[in-house]
């Protein structure tokens, strides 16, 4: 496979005969960062799994490349809030997949598990409960989780989703350094600001799946994604849905692309 880490071949994939995935095809290259959009419910959580390993396809073929490790940090990880678990102990569980069953954690477990923590700036945080940190402090704690058991390529379903505007600038940027340095990122977000900033290539996904190995958003991409007209407008500026979409005009003014 050379450079690629995954490929996906004409995946299908459907629930109770009901069509979730459609011939999906899909190659992701060592030092890519994909950002996946696309309304709810139209399957990105599905293709990450997919691309994972975790929900076997109906139709198609996933190859994955025999030296790559996926890292998964996934949709709104939640802690008891009283639960007293440590960062530390956290991100030690990213561990278990590289060690035998009922082995203890070794020097080599607990250096990964100190290098993550450090590639995410939180090992002043190590003996910190996890309950007591703020939205982008458990976050980045879930990263370093999926860091530590060195994976080549990181998943992240939306990152950003209970944190607020900081934090989720911190978080991308941080995303963009590991992206630089060290992994392949696959991450579905909502928010295009970030989607156009920070990745280099974008996959449209609402059943089927719209991708041009490339960050640029056109379109013809998108109206085929959503099933709406779309005006483009240069970045920092709203941009406007100008047709009605199943009887509801939609009039987004908070997002830019």
């Amino acid at each position: 496979m050379n450079n690629e880490l995954v490929k996906l071949n004409q995946i299908s994939i459907s629930f109770d005969k009901i069509c979730v995935l459609k011939d999906v095809n899909l190659t992701i290259k060592q030092g890519d960062f994909v950002g996946i959009i696309g309304p709810n419910g139209g399957g990105k959580t599905t293709l990450l799994k997919v691309i994972l390993g975790l929900l076997k396809p109906t139709t198609g073929k996933r190859l994955v490349a025999g030296n790559c490790i996926l890292g998964y940090v996934p949709q709104y990880s939640q802690f008891e809030r009283d639960f007293p678990i440590r960062v530390w102990d956290v991100v030690l569980m990213g561990r278990l997949g590289r060690r035998m069953i009922f082995k203890r954690y070794d020097n080599t477990d607990r250096k990964m598990a100190e290098d993550a923590l450090e590639a995410v700036d939180m090992v002043p945080f190590k003996n910190y409960q996890v309950s007591k940190l703020s939205g982008g402090q458990r976050q980045r704690v879930m990263i370093a989780r999926a860091l530590a058991a060195q994976p080549k390529m990181l998943l992240l379903d939306e990152p950003t989703a209970n944190v607020d505007c900081q934090h989720g600038y911190d978080l991308y940027e941080l995303l963009k350094k590991l992206n630089d340095e060290r992994v392949t990122i696959v991450m579905v977000s909502h928010d295009m600001s970030a989607i156009s900033t920070y990745v280099k290539q974008i996959a449209c996904v609402n059943k089927t799946l719209f991708y041009h190995d490339s960050k640029e958003i056109t379109t013809e991409m998108l109206e085929a994604t959503y099933g709406c007209s779309f005006e483009l407008l240069g970045h920092g500026i709203p941009h406007r849905v100008l047709k009605k979409h199943k009887e509801n005009e939609w009039d987004v003014r908070n997002s830019t692309l």
